[in-house]
């Protein structure tokens, strides 16, 4: 028999990687945060449950038992999985909407979703069933489409950062060494390599340091000792500087003329160190992942090279060295682009999907 959705006690509850021991976070943990935090603003935090995915091989039938309780009351469910995730969480979220009629969603994040889909029919039998999957890109949208899901909103990633005055953008010329950096995970895919090799190879090029370039962020586990030993032959230009807490994110990139992302990733979704460059009113140099153009306007808020080249890569930096002036076209572009990338702005769309409505 199932459970009307009158008189529930929570109004949403999140599922996804809230990692709360650990203070090194990755976008799937702040995305999962974030979405958690903003829907205790608006439904008020006692309306609104959470159940923490990490670990959850290891504890899966305490998590189900939580799970359960949660959903016998609870009105909406909302999961953000891992890939190696969405399968078991799927079919829990549409377990719960046969026995206690919630409503059911799924935030994907990142890009590999379609993919998956292909590789999986039954999973994409489950996932049409639900009320509505949220995705980050109208790329990403088209691509499930061709798979034959319908119950598709786009609704951007979002963080809630200290916005840049656009009074403290700099209007004057900007002076060499070039301030660049980069803001993410350190592991080789990220493209970390690609731009040390770059900067050095500009560099010696022009026999003077025409590109500074710091880089910020967690290291990964399997790659600290490669990068590690790659930090004892650099040279004073280049500088790991470690993590930055997430609220200053946007002050400490402020400080910079352009942000690297040289992912190796193409099922990049709306990556939040872009999101965290917009807030500093700085342009980014990326990979043309799969959904580029959704989230970097080329010569507006960015520009962009063909993925995995390097030495396209480097074109565009020596094009950007020589032409300063397109960097700093693009800094009041990008705060303005920011505001699509607001808690604000992504609870209506949310609300417009038809949640909770």
């Amino acid at each position: 028999m199932k459970h009307s959705l009158k008189n529930k006690r929570y109004i949403v509850t999140i599922v996804g990687a809230f990692d709360q021991k650990n203070k090194v976070i990755g976008g799937q943990v702040v995305k999962t945060r974030e979405l958690y935090n903003l829907m205790c603003r608006k439904y008020g935090r006692e309306k609104v449950a959470h159940i923490d995915t990490v670990g959850w091989i290891n504890n899966a039938i305490i998590l189900v038992l939580k799970y359960l309780y949660y959903s016998a009351s609870t009105k909406s469910i909302i999961m953000l999985p891992a890939q190696k995730g969405v399968i078991i969480f799927s079919r829990l979220l549409y377990l719960s909407k046969m026995i206690f009629s919630n409503k059911i969603y799924y935030n994907v994040i990142g890009g590999w979703l379609p993919k998956l889909l292909l590789e999986n029919k039954d999973l994409k039998r489950v996932i049409s069933k639900f009320d509505g999957v949220w995705i980050e890109t109208k790329s990403m949208e088209k691509a499930l489409k061709r798979e034959g899901l319908s119950n598709l909103t786009v609704i951007n990633n979002f963080k809630v950062l200290r916005k840049i005055s656009s009074n403290n953008i700099s209007t004057s010329s900007i002076t060499f060494p070039l301030k660049v950096c980069i803001f993410s995970r350190i592991l080789k895919e990220k493209g970390i390599e690609d731009a040390i090799n770059a900067v050095m190879q500009i560099n010696n090029k022009y026999k003077e340091i025409k590109l500074s370039l710091d880089i910020y962020g967690p290291i990964d586990p399997l790659y600290k000792e490669s990068f590690m030993l790659q930090q004892q032959s650099f040279p004073s230009y280049i500088r790991y500087n470690g993590v930055v807490d997430a609220n200053d994110s946007s002050t400490v990139l402020s400080k910079y003329s352009l942000l690297l992302f040289p992912t190796h990733y193409k099922t990049e979704g709306i990556p939040g160190t872009i999101i965290d460059a917009y807030f500093a009113g700085i342009p980014v140099l990326a990979a043309r992942w799969n959904s580029f153009s959704d989230v970097v306007d080329e010569g507006i808020t960015g520009f962009g090279y063909e993925i995995l080249n390097n030495n396209d890569l480097i074109k565009v930096l020596e094009e950007l060295i020589e032409n300063p002036s397109m960097i700093q076209a693009c800094k009041k572009r990008c705060l303005k682009k920011s505001e699509e990338y607001t808690a604000d702005y992504v609870f209506s769309q949310i609300v417009a999907s038809g949640f909770n409505q």
